[in-house]
Formats: C-alpha cells, sequence, structure tokens
C-alpha cells in the first residue's frame, strides 16, 4: 500500500498494467471514529469516483486501503482526494470541515515492447519435397536482429516439437535425422534484442527411403569355394577313370 503524498506518483505493475493498492492516511486535531473520503477526477469534485465511509480500526491511526481490484483509478491520471469527519469519538455525530484537498498522479502504462515482422524463410522453402533426413535451415536476417528461436516441429501449430534451439546466425543445421517421408513445420522468430512477431510456419517432406531391388546377376562366390569346387570335380573325374580302366581290365 502506498500513502499518496501531495503529487505522488503512484506506480503500475509493469506485468500487470495493475495500479498497487492505495494506503490513505491523515490526521486531525482530534480523535473521530467515523470519517468520509472523496476521490475524484478533478480538484471541483465534480467527476467522483469514490464517496467512502470510513470507521478507521484505531482512532489514533485513521485510515482506508482502496484496493486495486476496485479499479477506481486508471494509469496515466491525476487524482484528488479530500476527508472530514461524520462521527467524534464521543458518539457525536455531524459533518466537519473537509480537509485540504490532496492530489496524486497514477503512473502511465508501461509501453508495451514493438514487436516488428518476423524473418523470412528461406530454404527448406514452403512445401518441399525430397528433402534431406538433415536439412538445413536458413532465413533473412532482421534489422538489428543478434539472436533467433527456431522451431521444428511435426505439426503445424509447432506442438509436437522435434527441436526448439536459439541460434546467432540466420542458418541451422540439423544434426540429427528425421523420419523417412515424414512432414515438418519450422518457423523462427527475433528473440533479441527485442522479439518479434514469429515468421509464417512452413512445411517440408523428408524424401522416402529408397528400395533396395534384388539383383540380376548371380552372386559371386569366395576363390576358396570355386577351388573346392575343382578339387572335387577332378577327384571325381578320376575316380571315374579309374573305375572304367578296372572295368576293363575285368572283360579282358
Amino acid at each position: 500500500p502506498i500513502s499518496p503524498a501531495m503529487d505522488e506518483v503512484i506506480p503500475v505493475d509493469p506485468d500487470t498494467a495493475e495500479v498497487a493498492d492505495i494506503n490513505f492516511k491523515w490526521q486531525h486535531p482530534t480523535q473521530a471514529t467515523k470519517y468520509e473520503l472523496w476521490l475524484a477526477k478533478d480538484e471541483e469534485f465534480g467527476d467522483t469516483v469514490v464517496q467512502e465511509t470510513i470507521i478507521p480500526r484505531s482512532p489514533l491511526a485513521p485510515g482506508w486501503t482502496l484496493p486495486s481490484r476496485r479499479a477506481a483509478t486508471e494509469p496515466g491520471e491525476t487524482y484528488y482526494w479530500k476527508v472530514k469527519v461524520t462521527r467524534a469519538v464521543t458518539g457525536e455525530t455531524g459533518d466537519g470541515e473537509w480537509s485540504e484537498v490532496m492530489s496524486f498522479a497514477i503512473e502511465s502504462s508501461a509501453p508495451q515492447e514493438t514487436s516488428y515482422p518476423g524473418p523470412t524463410l528461406l530454404t527448406p522453402t514452403n512445401d518441399a519435397t525430397e528433402v534431406a533426413r538433415s536439412p538445413s535451415f536458413s532465413w533473412r536476417s532482421s534489422p538489428e536482429a543478434t539472436e533467433y528461436e527456431l522451431t521444428l516441429a511435426k505439426d503445424e501449430a509447432l506442438e509436437r516439437v522435434v527441436a526448439r534451439v536459439s541460434v546467432s546466425e540466420v542458418r541451422y543445421d540439423y544434426d540429427a535425422e528425421l523420419d523417412w517421408a515424414t512432414a515438418y513445420f519450422w518457423q523462427v522468430k527475433v528473440t533479441e534484442p527485442s522479439h518479434s512477431e514469429p515468421s509464417p510456419v512452413f512445411s517440408f517432406t523428408v524424401v522416402a527411403q529408397e528400395e533396395v531391388e534384388p539383383s540380376s546377376q548371380p552372386a559371386k562366390l569366395p576363390s576358396w569355394v570355386w577351388t573346392a569346387i575343382a578339387s572335387f570335380a577332378a577327384a571325381s573325374i578320376a575316380a571315374s577313370i579309374t573305375a572304367f580302366i578296372i572295368t576293363r581290365r575285368k572283360r579282358s
């Protein structure tokens, strides 16, 4: 909580753009148990945004907190507030005099980071086919960009991520192997010194695996096989000749 002193600037949360809780505090010459606080956009209180009846927890330390969730204040605006007693500590009721009008300002919302168009993808070209299993990606440089993020996925929504890498150059060589005959999707955006819009999503299809046709040529046999065959053939011929000679002798 913040006590809004005269002309104080109330900060705005840079992440949520919400104004912090504002803690109003004041002092009164005599103790009181009830007050009325007005908050307005103009010093004449013609455009009042808050009229609050306040019963402080302690008459010795009167105050009230305007929570951020009430959204009564807006970034970049100046506000005016005043307070008066409506019931004394003795129980006597009535309108006291208004306090001096105090003012404070709300900080302007943090400027949104300017986003510029994303990189232009080059290769693989969109809808490319017959792409190598370990493809190289390239894109056109963006002004003043020093770091890029490349996302490679198996779906156009880039949810089934295969790789997400940060690189400082305008190319990336995928060092693993993608699946044969499979469609992939990729996108690049600038991440340093500031974020760009992401590039369009490109797709490509990996080359299909070639089928190996059986050879029509007879398989070559090792030399030792041919030697064994020759030896066996020679032995068979020799045995046949020997058998023939023996047979002729018997007939004679």
